[in-house]
């Protein structure tokens, strides 16, 4: 992994934070993510985060759609997203 690689990396695990935190909202969030893993480029990397993505966008829209906050479900699985998520940039910058 290269340096720019690694900064784009250490931006998610950042934003993933963010949100925790509630700095950012999940549709913020999804938008830079997004943005990060094109900049890095690789197929590999998004073939592992496309579906938690994926997932999360689908929670968004419902949310924004139906006008509502999140149910403890959908909380569960933005929380298990989240994991999955920090799993894989965990294993990319060891």
């Amino acid at each position: 992994m290269d340096d720019f690689e690694f900064r784009q990396i250490t931006l998610m695990q950042q934003f993933i934070e963010d949100f925790k935190n509630g700095c950012i909202s999940l549709n913020t969030f999804i938008q830079k993510i997004e943005a990060l893993i094109s900049a890095i480029d690789r197929d590999v990397f998004s073939a592992l985060t496309d579906s938690i993505v994926l997932d999360l966008e689908v929670i968004n829209a419902t949310l924004i759609d139906e006008d509502r906050a999140p149910t403890d479900e959908e909380n569960q699985s933005i929380s298990n997203a989240f994991s999955d998520l920090r799993n894989i940039l965990s294993g990319c910058v060891s």
